[in-house]
């Protein structure tokens, strides 16, 4: 048997901690540079290893050069610096809980860096002007929604998809206020038994380049055909105790009246019924197909 035995190794202490004297505080102030970027909970982790490594080293003597010679009762201040990164709620619960194991044996503050502050300003108004120069170039996304990971190509087409959203928001944000047309009336739903399904056709013919009003009219028309789902003049063409049935919506616009606020709003319309029993169709036609569409049939 040996004569020593393994002892457990704690955490390391971190790199970059100094020590200085406070003269007005009376007090030794060790500063733990760290940085704070990351997901909450592995910050939280670096964080209590970084400072309980440090308290280590205080109560084991490797600090306490800094007092002035013949000088007693010096108090300690360990200080977390984090640049210009500030502490989110999980991080701050750990120094909570370390406050709580301390005491009074020692004190523990938290501390940003104000001249890293201003400089992590100072770069972002860089960035922001060179993106303002170059409207075109956009950061890719590096995660989705749930946090996975995204290659370059998913990166890319997220973007995409971002940049066609916004377009479509401030394209929306900037319109001002438009009634849906007065001569505008909801779809009829038709039964087919071949199908087994209820069918309705939205059939528009929109201004010529009038996006915002098509949107809204197209909007109007989508919104009061599916309202009339619930009527007895529908369900009574329901054959009885059939409950399998879909739901066949189509809708056609003339080309020459959509812009990206059309786009946008039918788009999110087949993302919503995505999943259903409604089958959502959207067809972009020329001029003469839709008006030969609402002409009907010719008689031969």
């Amino acid at each position: 048997m040996g004569l020593f035995s393994r002892k457990r190794r704690g955490p390391a202490l971190p790199e970059g901690v100094t020590e200085a004297w406070s003269e007005k505080d009376a007090a030794v102030v060790i500063t733990i540079p760290f940085d704070a970027r990351g997901i909450p909970g592995e910050v939280a982790d670096r964080l209590s290893d970084d400072v309980i490594a440090t308290i280590s080293a205080i109560q084991n003597g490797e600090f306490g050069y800094s007092i002035p010679e013949g000088f007693t009762g010096a108090r300690v201040r360990v200080e977390v610096n984090t640049g210009a990164t500030p502490l989110t709620e999980v991080p701050l619960h750990t120094i909570e809980i370390l406050r709580e194991r301390l005491g009074q044996s020692m004190e523990l503050e938290v501390v940003t860096d104000p001249e890293a502050i201003a400089r992590a300003k100072a770069e972002a108004e860089a960035a922001a002007a060179q993106k303002a120069a170059a409207p075109g170039m956009r950061d890719l996304p590096r995660y989705d929604e749930n946090g996975k990971k995204l290659s370059l190509w998913e990166s890319m087409k997220l973007a995409a998809e971002q940049a066609a959203d916004a377009q479509t928001a401030a394209v929306a944000a900037a319109a001002p206020k438009i009634e849906p047309r007065a001569d505008l009336a909801p779809a009829q739903f038709v039964w087919s038994d071949e199908d087994n399904a209820l069918r309705a056709d939205i059939v528009l013919l929109g201004e010529e380049h009038a996006d915002s009003q098509t949107a809204v009219d197209i909007n109007y028309l989508v919104e009061s055909t599916l309202a009339t789902l619930g009527t007895d003049e529908v369900t009574s063409q329901i054959p009885e105790s059939n409950t399998d049935y879909e739901i066949w919506l189509t809708v056609a616009v003339n080309d020459d009246a959509v812009g990206p606020l059309t786009r946008g709003k039918l788009r999110e319309g087949e993302e919503q019924f995505e999943g259903t029993r409604v089958d959502f169709v959207v067809m972009y036609e020329s001029r003469e197909m839709i008006e030969d569409m609402l002409a009907g049939p010719t008689e031969s």
